[in-house]
């Protein structure tokens, strides 16, 4: 009851959300219940993560779209575990805030968040044991950047017991650049589009030494691009121009590789990103990947 009431709290539309402003508006007659479960319950953290992505897969089928991205809580103290002054997308710069990886099961019937983990700035490992042991950090805490820990999700999602029928995955240049993660979908056979950096060295089969990508998304001709609609906005349809590339496939890899580039009609700024594994045709076709994140 107590998990039920702070869950529905924290999506609730109040101004203030803690333990008093959320018992108070669940009806509770003091906060106590509420302080029991964030600081003293004891409950299995692995557990209750499988049994969420078991419920998404179930829920919203197995055929879907695993999303990496980041989000950020923005924090007035240094006690929250992960709270330092670091960017977040949250605020758009550098803020004291709680950043955390989340891993988006996302299907044609909705999407869920199945599993999270917090990213550990530098400063809280140059600080000790100490700072870690007072915000109750869960047992031994090993540094890793935000794309380790999206292969862990992806590696406990596959391992788990929900694992789905079909998944392909997607992120941004944080995943897009990570040789963690890729490595992670090339073992799994998984096809996947990720962005990358537009200096990211790619290369042809036309090409004996990589280029950038930018370079290589410049050299395609214009009756290559195609103008396709990723969903609607308050202004009507969001239309882009899209291009791919054939890429050299690497001898440890297999399947096909492309460059796929989307670039605004009007402004001309482009994405670029790697796809995998004949995705291709489906990103095209039903362009919901390199959409808005479902996060």
């Amino acid at each position: 009851m107590s998990a039920r009431d702070y869950t529905r709290g924290l999506l609730a539309s109040l101004e203030r959300k803690n333990c008093v402003t959320i018992a108070e508006w669940a009806g509770h007659s003091s906060p106590d219940r509420l302080h029991y479960l964030l600081e003293r319950a004891v409950w299995d953290e692995r557990e209750l993560r499988g049994r969420l992505g078991a419920l998404a897969v179930e829920h919203l089928g197995g055929d879907g779209v695993l999303i990496f991205d980041e989000t950020g809580d923005l924090k007035k103290g240094r006690a929250s575990l992960g709270a330092a002054r670091q960017y977040t997308g949250t605020a758009g710069r550098v803020e004291n805030a709680q950043v955390s990886t989340w891993a988006v099961w996302a299907t044609a019937a909705g999407h869920a968040l199945i599993d999270y983990e917090v990213y550990l700035h530098s400063e809280w490992f140059a600080e000790g044991d100490t700072r870690l042991g007072e915000a109750h950090a869960p047992g031994p805490v090993a540094k890793r950047t935000k794309d380790q820990q999206a292969a862990e999700m992806l590696r406990r999602l596959l391992a788990g017991p929900a694992r789905p029928s079909a998944v392909s995955a997607t992120g941004d240049e944080i995943y897009g650049n990570s040789p963690h993660l890729r490595r992670s979908l090339y073992d799994a056979s998984l096809p996947f589009v990720l962005a990358c950096a537009s200096s990211t060295k790619l290369r042809t089969d036309a090409l004996i030494e990589p280029a950038r990508a930018d370079e290589l998304a410049a050299s395609i001709p214009t009756r290559n691009w195609q103008i396709h609609a990723i969903g609607k906005d308050a202004k009507g349809l969001r239309e882009y121009s899209w291009a791919w590339l054939d890429l050299a496939v690497a001898e440890e890899t297999t399947g096909h590789h492309y460059l796929l580039v989307r670039r605004h009609l009007s402004t001309g700024e482009q994405d670029v990103s790697m796809s995998v594994k004949g995705w291709l045709w489906w990103v095209l076709g039903a362009c919901r990947p390199l959409g808005r994140w479902r996060v």
